[in-house]
């Protein structure tokens, strides 16, 4: 009997370390996209990190942040160094490599250009400019389609204001919020135009393939945190809008 008793607590144990270590998620983020997601001291804000956040709990998940290169996220995934990327837009060519929750969110491209030089510079013809980009980003993607524009490759986007200060390249590209937060914040830098572009489908979560019950609970659950009005309340806590 005592042994009965004691496989039978030992069988209870196990299932309540499985169920805890299927309720952590490690998120993967790159954080140098504010206001998406960016690092205040050494804490993760930004609207991608609070919907994320507001998501798990509401789900009842915990969670630990990882902060890594944009270029290495995927492959990060992959290899599961983590368990959920945020800040990764769905595309046709990442939807091969991983899955995605449903869009909570939507973008445009912007070029960003120095304000001495906006009057001399065209939107609709971009032959010849060299134009920065984040490596890996939705933005070098668009660029594919634009033959006579030399992308030019970062890692974050400080790299890319700092040359485009120095005018070693001829503009960058951005989303609309982090472009006009650019321009706030550097007064010899001014919004060239918007970039015709369908590559983005907006921000989502997203997983590795095969994980259909996780994707789900997170399907459900952002509609849980739309209905609740949320997303919208964090939209207006970080001002995004795609309003030029």
């Amino acid at each position: 009997m005592k042994k009965i008793i004691i496989l039978s607590a030992l069988i209870a144990l196990v299932g309540c370390t499985d169920n805890s270590a299927k309720k952590h998620l490690k998120i993967g983020l790159n954080a140098e996209y504010a206001p998406y997601e960016y690092l205040e001291g050494d804490e993760f804000v930004g609207f991608n990190v609070d919907v994320v956040k507001a998501l798990l709990e509401e789900a009842g998940y915990t969670y630990e942040f990882e902060n890594m290169t944009f270029e290495g996220l995927i492959a990060a995934l992959q290899a599961k160094k983590v368990d959920v990327l945020i800040g990764i837009s769905p595309t046709v060519d990442r939807r091969k490599a991983v899955d995605f929750t449903d869009s909570y969110n939507r973008d445009v491209q912007i070029l960003v250009a120095l304000t001495n030089t906006v009057s001399t510079l065209d939107v609709n013809n971009l032959d010849g400019l060299t134009i920065g980009v984040l490596l890996g980003s939705i933005q070098e993607t668009t660029l594919k389609a634009y033959s006579q524009v030399t992308p030019a490759l970062y890692n974050n986007y400080t790299g890319a204001i700092l040359d485009l200060k120095s005018q070693k390249i001829d503009a960058i590209m951005l989303s609309s919020v982090p472009a006009k937060k650019n321009v706030a914040q550097n007064p010899d830098l001014a919004i060239l135009g918007m970039i015709d572009s369908n590559v983005s489908e907006g921000y989502a979560v997203s997983m590795n393939k095969g994980q259909d019950a996780l994707k789900k609970e997170l399907n459900d659950t952002l509609k849980i945190l739309q209905s609740k009005g949320i997303i919208e309340q964090l939209k207006e806590k970080y001002n995004i809008n795609v309003k030029l």
